[in-house]
């Protein structure tokens, strides 16, 4: 059985969600500590340790490890689409939700979101 409780946390609001006493998921300091060790840096490139992905930045590299952690999802506010990382919850609320409109070039079409203008 799950709740959900709300806790004070370093002046912050936190979210856990606890099943017997166990802590299921995590702020975003502890899934930061996660993925810092999920990653190594060799041979001059940034390696997720769980699929062995590399990439040139620890940060691109990081935001990718968070997609392994079981448990840990990130739901829209505004359609509850439900996102596997907080990057991807950051850009599908920019390319969906934005209040910028985009303008075709070539047909004039007006009113697009950055993903309709694709």
């Amino acid at each position: 059985d799950f709740s959900v409780q709300k806790e004070e946390y370093h002046s912050d609001d936190v979210f856990v969600l606890r099943e017997e006493h166990n802590l299921v998921l995590n702020t975003n300091l502890e899934i930061d500590l996660q993925t810092e060790q999920m990653i190594e840096k060799s041979e001059g490139l940034w390696k997720c340790k769980v699929c062995l992905k590399t990439a040139n930045g620890k940060q691109q590299i990081k935001k990718h490890a968070e997609t392994h952690i079981e448990g840990v999802s990130h739901t829209c506010h505004i359609c509850s689409k439900t996102l596997s990382s907080r990057n991807s919850l950051k850009v599908h609320i920019t390319d969906n939700h934005s209040q910028l409109s985009f303008t075709c070039n070539f047909c004039d079409k007006t009113g697009m979101t950055k993903m309709q203008y694709r």
